[in-house]
């Protein structure tokens, strides 16, 4: 039961980073991983980089770490539950739009 219910919480992750995506597709370039290992990569044109998306993240309570030049990854235990899945989703696209809201209209 234990690998099901990984499977089951990734396949709940990856919905919710593909609907942030798509909320977010002036500033997301696109969603990728496997399980729960996921990244979430910016536009090369968005207004605000990676290391300001992950402060925004940890002002919000989410901690994110850098996956190269435009990406952050989101590494959750694999014991995380759905709710903790939602609030992750929830904070990432909270500071997704506070940042867009704010970078995007400096530039």
């Amino acid at each position: 039961g234990f690998l099901a219910r990984v499977q089951q919480a990734a396949a709940t992750l990856a919905d919710g980073l593909a609907a942030i995506a798509t909320r977010h597709a002036a500033v997301v370039h696109e969603v990728r991983g496997m399980g729960l290992l996921r990244a979430i990569d910016l536009r090369a044109d968005a207004p605000f980089g990676p290391a300001a998306l992950g402060t925004a993240a940890r002002e919000e309570g989410l901690l994110l770490v850098r996956g190269g030049d435009r990406a952050l990854r989101l590494l959750p235990p694999l014991t995380v539950t759905d709710d903790e899945i939602h609030e992750a989703l929830a904070r990432l696209d909270a500071a997704l739009t506070r940042l867009s809201l704010t970078e995007g209209a400096a530039s």
